[in-house]
C-alpha cells in the first residue's frame, strides 16, 4: 500500500508556489519533489517506481485542464511544459 506521508492532495498548493518549492528542494539535500498530473500515464509510472522503491516525496499535482503545466512558474522548472518533473535536492 502506498504511503501518503509528505504528499499533498490536489488543490493543497497553488501553482504560484512552484518556484518557491523548486528553490527549497534545491537547498535541501535528498528531498524529492514530484510535479505530476493525476491522469497522466507517465506520471503514474513515476509514482509507481517511487512507491516500489519506498522513496518519500513531496507531491505537487498540476491541473492539465487549467493549463498549469504551461504557467510561467512551471516553465521555469521544466521549459518543455511536460509532466512529470522530478526534482532532487542533492
Amino acid at each position: 500500500m502506498e504511503s501518503t506521508a509528505g504528499r499533498q492532495r490536489p488543490g493543497d498548493a497553488s501553482v504560484s508556489a512552484l518556484a518557491a518549492t523548486a528553490a527549497a528542494a534545491g537547498r535541501v539535500a535528498g528531498d524529492l519533489v514530484l510535479f505530476h498530473a493525476a491522469h497522466s500515464t507517465c506520471s503514474q509510472k513515476v509514482r509507481l517506481c517511487l512507491a516500489e522503491k519506498g522513496l518519500a516525496y513531496q507531491s505537487r499535482v498540476l491541473e492539465i485542464r487549467r493549463h498549469e503545466h504551461l504557467s510561467p512558474e512551471y516553465l521555469a522548472i521544466n521549459p518543455n511544459g511536460v509532466v512529470p518533473t522530478l526534482l532532487h535536492g542533492g
